[in-house]
């Protein structure tokens, strides 16, 4: 397993987030405060980011412009790659905590790697501290690993299997919500929810998913020496004429939702 790195783990949230886009929303707001001007914290996948929100404004910010478009995930993914060129993502510095009379928080919302959660674990219980009594933290865990197609391809599994190899995981495949469950109440943390999206076929303008990713992803992959350059251009042009065909599904990895306090 393979370190990602700051700035290709923040700059592939917009891409992931369309295929997420609708199962994030709805559950999202069955879980937020009802009162529209609460205000809260959200964070990036790097949880030292934050920046004040609304419970009015959090949903909106889950949708990205243009979401419709059949060219969407060409778009954002164009964008994202212009950005690692001209290094625009930053690591942001770390915040201070409040102190508990300070508490003023209704809610935190953060997404965060499955490879980065042991590490994490440890600031989250920190930021707690500046949730009012009531507050909750509402986190949403994603992972590269467990992209999958019908009909078979050599070259599709071949991608999603060197894509994996880049994402750490403390767990087993068996039984993952327990395990999240279980590492949550190690830690202090009471679990109030936690649900789980399975993997499901994604809708067909979204079907180029994996050779973009390959291709965000490329460079990382040649400096770890997982794969060639040859390859890795015989691979993406590949996966474009399969994921142009008719028939080919593209199933995404299954998405954690998980409500602690």
């Amino acid at each position: 397993m393979q370190e990602l790195g700051f700035t290709i783990r923040q700059s592939l949230l917009p891409l992931l987030g369309l295929i997420y886009q609708e199962t994030r929303l709805h559950w999202l707001n069955s879980y937020l405060p009802q009162e529209e001007s609460v205000i809260g914290i959200s964070t990036g996948f790097e949880l030292e980011e934050k920046k004040l929100v609304k419970t009015s404004d959090l949903s909106k910010q889950l949708i990205y412009p243009g979401a419709k478009k059949p060219d969407i995930l060409t778009e954002v993914a164009n964008k994202i790659k212009e950005a690692q060129k001209n290094r625009q993502v930053q690591a942001p510095k770390k915040p201070s905590i409040l102190k508990k009379s300070e508490r003023a928080y209704g809610f935190i919302y953060s997404e965060i790697w499955i490879s980065d959660l042991l590490e994490q674990i440890t600031f989250l219980k920190k930021l707690r501290k500046e949730l009012k009594e009531e507050g909750k933290l509402i986190l949403e865990v994603f992972k590269l690993s467990g992209f999958s197609a019908y009909p078979y391809h050599p070259s599709f599994s071949r991608a999603a299997e060197i894509i994996s190899q880049i994402e750490q995981s403390f767990t087993s495949p068996a039984d993952l919500s327990q395990q999240y469950v279980d590492l949550f109440e190690k830690n202090g943390f009471k679990v109030l929810d936690i649900n789980y999206s399975p993997p499901a076929f994604i809708e067909k303008k979204h079907k180029a998913i994996l050779s973009l990713l390959l291709g965000l992803l490329k460079e990382k992959l040649l400096e770890l020496q997982l794969i060639t350059t040859d390859e890795s251009e015989a691979l993406i042009q590949e996966l474009k004429e399969f994921e142009n065909r008719q028939n080919t599904l593209i199933s995404k990895p299954g998405l954690h939702q998980i409500v602690v306090t």
